[in-house]
């Protein structure tokens, strides 16, 4: 298995900043010697209180520190940036959008995703990830932080949005690091399970960020 020696950064006690968490771990791991504070991540993902951030105010603040990004999801930040919920709708299922909206600030999201398709040290490919693109990115040495749903690995027929940071990848497993919670660093499992989650309720929703220096 090959595999990456990342800082491990557990989510909240409120259960609200498994993206926050990867950010942090993203950025300890490039730059060990600076602090990141979740006040900080808060800051620059315009986060509020009970509710998830996307992954662009973090992607523009990896920039901002002189990391490179690929950004690979079906989801068109271009468009959204200039349609706002319009093209959300058009994009997710009703199920899906009633969940997004109840959990994300749109306006918020719609203002940094206008920040983001400006910053040219992140490159968007619009289409879904595939387990190819996990193989090839972690073998050229990108740190990848994944979408998952977590309530597959305990086989509960259910829907979250979930970031992991995968530490490990063969061809039976994968190992991540999962804020939580509950926080476990280093959990394996095998791949065709990894999958399950990795590309649930759709593989259309499935996306994933990979970062450099």
């Amino acid at each position: 298995m090959r595999k990456l020696n990342i800082p491990f950064y557990g989510n909240t006690k409120d259960d609200s900043h498994c993206a926050q968490a990867c950010f942090k771990m993203v950025l300890k791991h490039f730059l060990p010697r600076k602090s990141f504070s979740y006040k900080l991540l808060d800051r620059v993902t315009l986060h509020k209180k009970g509710l998830w951030v996307g992954v662009s105010g973090g992607l523009i603040f990896f920039a901002e520190q002189g990391l490179r990004i690929v950004n690979i999801e079906l989801f068109d930040y271009r468009t959204f940036a200039n349609k706002g919920q319009d093209y959300l709708r058009k994009l997710w299922s009703s199920d899906f959008f009633s969940i997004q909206s109840e959990k994300m600030d749109f306006r918020n999201e719609q203002s940094l995703a206008k920040r983001m398709i400006r910053t040219k040290s992140i490159t968007h490919k619009n289409r879904p990830p595939t387990m190819i693109d996990v193989d090839n990115l972690f073998g050229e040495g990108y740190v990848i932080v994944a979408n998952i749903n977590p309530f597959m690995l305990d086989g509960v027929n259910d829907y979250a949005g979930h970031s992991v940071v995968i530490t490990g990848v063969s061809k039976k497993s994968i190992t991540f690091h999962d804020p939580g919670l509950p926080p476990a660093p280093n959990l394996t499992v095998s791949r065709n399970l990894f999958q399950r989650a990795f590309l649930h309720p759709d593989r259309r929703y499935a996306k994933l960020y990979a970062v450099t220096n």
